[in-house]
């Protein structure tokens, strides 16, 4: 009989079949699915999640899949609390416990855990699982914009302020702009084109290992031509296999550079820079522009967290953000 971490860890992997979401048309931000993995930092993220849990369930005498409910899944959770993981991680952590169950068919994906549905039964616990300060604490942050936060830490902004302002004017996350992996290298000196007077960063691995050209926001065009070299492009690839292409040339052509490590940024940064507010205002710049460029009503309609406008724009703008999925874009506007 196959132990619970390898039982779990082939279920994992039995999910990841290398489909893409844009393949899967049932996949939907609104709707988590719980039966496929769609990427190889998903999958190593499961993997991870599931050989931690099932550490402490050979701790807890638990076994087998079917000794794991609602309570065994709880109790993990006041365990990741009490070693200080935030609910967010702890959110996270579970996710893999979730697909496992619904694979298995021991759930429905209605059935999926939920740190809600736990409390409602466990009021006593709720403060120690899920603690009302900590949920505050985040959505305040998230209601803090870029300019509030640069006004507000006005002295670490400026100590950084080439590679916030980076952030800012091509919408990267901190993992594409500091290095800190030779599996997942940022970017460099090359790494920046103009093609027909637009300026674009090329990001050679971004969320799931995908590569994009991001396009750089034009009231920040000046400050980046002063920052970096810009290659001239006749021709910048637009499929998403053209663009895998380009990648493979690129890192090729750029094999000495990766090796020597001259990345522009390195991942000693200060963990109070703050890079996901620096893409919402990115998004939300560059739909204004996309508007503009193309109209608001010169194709197919569509309504994003209260905003509508041309799905064209909609589309320009998630590719950028290194998503191609509009309905994500309803975090960041």
């Amino acid at each position: 009989m196959a132990s619970l971490e390898n039982h779990m860890q082939y279920m994992i992997r039995k999910q990841f079949n290398g489909r893409t979401r844009s393949q899967n048309k049932h996949h939907g931000a609104k709707k988590a699915d719980y039966m496929h993995v769609y990427s190889n930092n998903s999958l190593k993220t499961h993997e991870r999640a599931i050989h931690k849990f099932c550490s402490w369930a050979k701790e807890n005498r638990i076994k087998r899949i079917r000794q794991i409910n609602y309570d065994v899944i709880g109790n993990y959770c006041l365990y990741l609390q009490s070693k200080g993981y935030s609910a967010w991680t702890i959110k996270a952590g579970i996710t893999a416990i979730n697909h496992v169950m619904v694979g298995t068919g021991n759930w429905s994906k209605n059935d999926v855990f939920t740190a809600s549905k736990w409390n409602k039964g466990h009021d006593a616990k709720f403060q120690t699982l899920i603690k009302r300060k900590n949920r505050g604490e985040i959505w305040n942050n998230r209601r803090q914009s870029a300019e509030q936060w640069r006004k507000e830490n006005e002295t670490l902004y400026e100590n950084n302020r080439s590679l916030i302002d980076t952030a800012r004017a091509f919408g990267l996350r901190r993992s594409e702009l500091c290095h800190t992996s030779k599996d997942k290298p940022s970017v460099i000196s090359n790494s920046f084109f103009e093609n027909k007077g637009k300026l674009y960063c090329f990001v050679p691995y971004g969320k799931g290992g995908r590569p994009r050209f991001a396009t750089c926001r034009n009231d920040m065009e000046n400050e980046m031509r002063q920052l970096y070299q810009f290659q001239k492009a006749k021709y910048l690839p637009q499929t998403q296999n053209d663009i895998k292409k380009f990648q493979q040339v690129f890192l090729k052509k750029n094999e000495k550079t990766y090796r020597d490590n001259n990345y522009i940024y390195d991942g000693h940064v200060s963990g109070r820079l703050r890079f996901h507010i620096q893409r919402q205002e990115y998004a939300r710049t560059r739909l204004d522009e996309e508007f503009k460029t193309k109209g608001r009503r010169n194709n197919t309609q569509r309504t994003i967290n209260g905003i509508k406008g041309n799905e064209t724009a909609f589309r320009a703008v998630a590719k950028d953000l290194g998503h191609g999925r509009i309905d994500v874009l309803g975090n960041y506007i």
